[in-house]
């Protein structure tokens, strides 16, 4: 059966300069999260389905979880739960107003959602990921990116108040993982180096694989999203691989295939693809 999941009863309203990275203070992550038990509803794509039950049952360890067909008999006000489910973040800047899905982990209560959310992941939004189904050959690495991050939360006593200064010390300390990548061979998506299937504009924009190749530090191989997937579930020790998340900003991960967890981050770069400068920046960081 599939979960409507309240979806548009879910939407929240961001302020780009003021919310948008927002993911909760440390007493929702350190106290409330561990006394709940985090719900899953299941939804009509298999691949997403068994990647993300794969993933939360081989690393998850911060609650227990539990899989279920849909929330819609669940009370989202519940303390004792938490769910990972879809969200949507409307951004208005005064001129136009966006609407970017992702997903979330959220604590039950009854303040408003946008302070229970504990930690989110982005989507490729203007590439080819605008439902999360749509990110299932992915979904392998979801719980133990989310549980990483939830985990450097807990490890600082407090967090800056200005969601942007929170970006900034959890990017620098995501980069100081990086010089593991030197040690694998990157795998990106062959379709990851031109404009998506929800790219907004008229005119497409691509890099090249021989400019990719000219100024990303290490070996590298062009694969589908299969290969990528293959590896992701295998936990494969010789790949990591690219991921570009293009919504109002573009972030740029790497994520180390063997462990599920990110081990570079390009903090609020511009344009909707990899681009020379991105890889330059990555090169500095990576061989420093």
């Amino acid at each position: 059966m599939r979960t409507t999941l309240l979806i548009a009863l879910l939407c929240v309203s961001y302020n780009l300069s003021a919310q948008f990275f927002a993911q909760g203070d440390l007493t929702l992550t350190k106290e409330r999260l561990p006394q709940t038990t985090t719900y899953i509803a299941k939804t009509d794509d298999k691949q997403y389905d068994s990647n993300l039950k794969n993933g939360f049952d081989d690393f998850w360890e911060l609650t227990d979880v539990k899989y279920v067909n849909s929330l819609d008999d669940l009370d989202l006000e519940d303390e004792s739960n938490s769910y990972f489910i879809p969200l949507t973040k409307t951004v208005s800047d005064g001129m136009s107003t966006q609407k970017y899905p992702y997903l979330a982990l959220v604590v039950g209560g009854k303040e408003d959602l946008t302070q229970r959310i504990v930690a989110s992941l982005t989507l490729d939004n203007f590439g080819s990921e605008k439902m999360a189904v749509e990110a299932g050959y992915r979904a392998y690495n979801f719980a133990n990116m989310m549980q990483d991050f939830i985990e450097m939360k807990i490890e600082f006593s407090e967090l800056p108040k200005n969601p942007v200064k929170q970006n900034l010390l959890f990017t620098s300390k995501i980069n100081d993982r990086s010089k593991v990548i030197k040690t694998k061979t990157l795998l990106v998506a062959e379709e990851s180096l031109s404009t998506g299937k929800y790219f907004p504009f008229k005119s497409p924009k691509q890099i090249s694989q021989r400019d990719f190749k000219k100024y990303y530090p290490g070996n590298v191989k062009f694969v589908n999203k299969e290969t990528i997937e293959d590896a992701i579930n295998n936990r494969d020790p010789n790949f990591c691989y690219l991921q570009t998340n293009a919504m109002r900003s573009k972030y740029v991960y790497i994520v180390d295939c063997e462990e599920s967890k990110v081990v570079f981050k390009i903090l609020n770069s511009y344009h909707f693809i990899i681009r020379k400068k991105d890889l330059k920046t990555m090169k500095k960081i990576i061989l420093n």
